[in-house]
Parts: structure tokens; C-alpha cells; sequence
């Protein structure tokens, strides 16, 4: 697992470009960076995407997959244990997140967080940007957003916890 090349294919490549390129807006110095947020950011607005077959590609080389693999595997094991794409138990999702080594499915489930994580971003920081000051006003609002969105989690946890305590 995150052993191998990783392509990025069509659309998805042209949006990891965009979020990379320095002459645009240099989001991200490096596509594993852009690998290393987007399933995060996909599972917590709730976006997955298919593959898309485009022609346009940009990699990830094993080595730097090799060298954040502990990074990846952990959010892997985090997307495996929140997702609700199947109804499992609590042990199956354990078993799925720990056990289960190079399960296609599982990796499908992952990587469609991961292309949704990175439409999502895409659309955020450069949909009717033209500039740098837009690409800045688009990473304000992102931050922003995620943090409200952080905030009001916050908060349903809060009173979950007292409910549960007192319910």
C-alpha cells in the first residue's frame, strides 16, 4: 500500500497541476501534498469522484510515497474507519482499516475521496479566479469554511456528550 507510482488522470491531473504551478497560484509545493489533503478534505465535505480516462497525467514517484507512507497510512486507516459506504460493524470496519492489506475496494473507496477531495479544492481556491488576490480570497474562504465547519462539529459533539451523559 502507497508502494507504487501514483498518476493523477484528465481532469484531476489538470486541477493537481493548477494547485501545484507556481506561475498560477502555488498552493501546494508538490503533488503528494495535494495527495496527502485531498481524501481529508473529501471525506469531510462529503465529495467522491470517479477516476477520470483523460489523456492528461502527473505522478507521484514511489519515493515520495515511500517517504510520507506513514502519513497515508494513517489517513487511510481514519477514511476506512469513518466511511459509511457499506453498513459494518464496528469490528469489520477495524478489520478493513488494519487488516485488510491491498483490498481493491477498500483502495477505491480511498481514492474516491481522494479526486473528490481534490475537485472540492479545485473548485474552492480557482473557479472564477483569475488572480493572485482571488486565489488569496479563495484560500481565506476555505480556511475559513473548515473552520466553521470544525466549530459546529465542535459544538454537535458538545451536546452529544452531555445528552449521552445525562440522557
Amino acid at each position: 500500500m502507497f508502494d507504487r507510482e501514483y498518476s493523477f488522470r484528465g481532469k484531476h491531473a489538470q486541477y493537481v497541476k493548477d494547485l501545484v504551478d507556481k506561475d498560477k497560484a502555488g498552493l501546494f509545493n508538490r503533488n503528494i501534498d495535494v495527495y496527502i489533503l485531498a481524501p481529508i478534505i473529501g471525506y469531510l465535505y462529503g465529495r467522491k469522484a470517479k477516476e477520470d480516462t483523460g489523456e492528461l497525467t502527473t505522478k507521484i514517484f514511489a519515493e515520495q510515497l515511500h517517504k510520507e507512507q506513514i502519513k497515508l497510512k494513517f489517513i487511510y486507516r481514519l477514511i476506512m474507519l469513518l466511511d459509511d459506504t457499506y453498513e459494518l460493524t464496528t469490528e469489520e470496519k477495524i478489520n478493513r482499516a488494519f487488516r485488510e492489506k491491498d483490498n481493491i475496494e477498500n483502495m477505491q473507496i480511498y481514492e474516491s475521496y481522494v479526486l473528490g477531495g481534490v475537485e472540492y479544492l479545485h473548485e474552492k481556491l480557482f473557479d472564477g479566479k483569475l488572480n493572485a488576490d482571488d486565489y488569496l480570497h479563495g484560500v481565506y474562504e476555505l480556511v475559513d469554511d473548515f473552520y466553521q465547519s470544525l466549530s459546529i462539529r465542535e459544538e454537535e459533539q458538545d451536546i452529544y456528550d452531555i445528552i449521552k451523559k445525562y440522557g
